[in-house]
């Protein structure tokens, strides 16, 4: 019998609908299942056979503790997926620059880091932009993200140096396909294409999560723009059992915003053959 932990959090310990029904196929084809927050102090994390981080969703503002425990299991040598060094990589955005290095088309970014000088006005010139987004390098469901206009240079500056204090920051060109087409998350297991959905933001936002009125619905996207997220996740140097790629349809070039491969949600329930895929995948790897 296999042992399985799905890490979650303690603000919220049990998984949400979508990732409810991996507990159940899980439970459903044998396996012995969990759901524990990744803080859990008492966990054995060695007596289980996978460890699959599923639902960590406040990892971003205790950065410390989540790398410290993430550091704890290596040593371990839990069973631990995704690996633990490339989610490491993956919780901070810089991620973006090595994507970059390997001719993969992202958002144009920017980067600023604590310390550093920046000249915003050239900043903005560089960028190509009349509507500019600044958030956090580090953060999940928009957290800190806020759109401005480039005149508001003011504004733009006091919210980057404010968001300097804590950590380092991303200024990136607002693309407006979000409002007109919205944003594509292509779900893969063991790098092999599961499914998709496609995010919109509501009349009144920009951001495309539910929290903010945002919708989620299934996709079909063309086989280009599926071929291109394959590209994505392939030039992760690395087995992975899950990986999600967000991105836009620019003019037929899937412009990528995140390649999330430490949590994700992965829109289990706009697929049946979602969990099972998964668990295919789960079997497949990690023995």
């Amino acid at each position: 019998m296999k042992q399985i932990a799905l890490v979650t959090y303690k603000e919220n310990p049990k998984l949400p609908d979508g990732e409810q029904l991996l507990y159940r196929e899980l439970k459903r084809k044998g396996f012995q299942v969990s759901e524990i927050p990744w803080d859990e102090s008492s966990i054995n994390w060695k007596s289980f056979d996978r460890v699959i981080l599923r639902t960590s969703w406040d990892y971003h503002v205790r950065v410390k503790e989540f790398v410290a425990w993430l550091n704890k299991l290596k040593e371990e040598s839990v069973n631990f997926w995704n690996p633990i060094d490339v989610i490491m990589w993956n919780i901070d955005k810089h991620y973006l620059r090595d994507l970059m290095a390997k001719k993969i088309p992202i958002i144009p970014t920017l980067f600023i880091d604590q310390g550093q000088h920046y000249d915003l006005e050239k900043n903005i010139i560089q960028l190509e932009t009349n509507t500019v987004i600044v958030k956090p390098t580090i953060g999940i469901s928009a957290y800190g993200v806020k759109k401005f206009d480039k005149n508001h240079s003011t504004a733009i500056k006091q919210y980057i140096d404010q968001l300097l204090v804590r950590g380092n920051v991303m200024l990136q060109k607002f693309m407006p396909q979000i409002l007109t087409q919205g944003e594509y998350s292509f779900i893969f297991f063991d790098k092999k294409y599961s499914h998709a959905s496609l995010k919109k933001p509501s009349p009144t936002d920009y951001r495309t999560q539910p929290h903010f009125g945002g919708s989620e619905g299934v996709a079909y996207p063309n086989s280009n723009l599926i071929s291109q997220a394959k590209k994505v996740v392939d030039s992760v140097k690395s087995s992975l059992l899950y990986a999600r790629v967000d991105g836009i349809d620019d003019n037929g070039v899937l412009r990528l915003m995140e390649l999330e491969i430490a949590e994700p949600y992965l829109f289990f329930e706009q697929d049946q053959q979602a969990t099972s895929r998964f668990i295919k995948a789960m079997l497949k790897l990690g023995n």
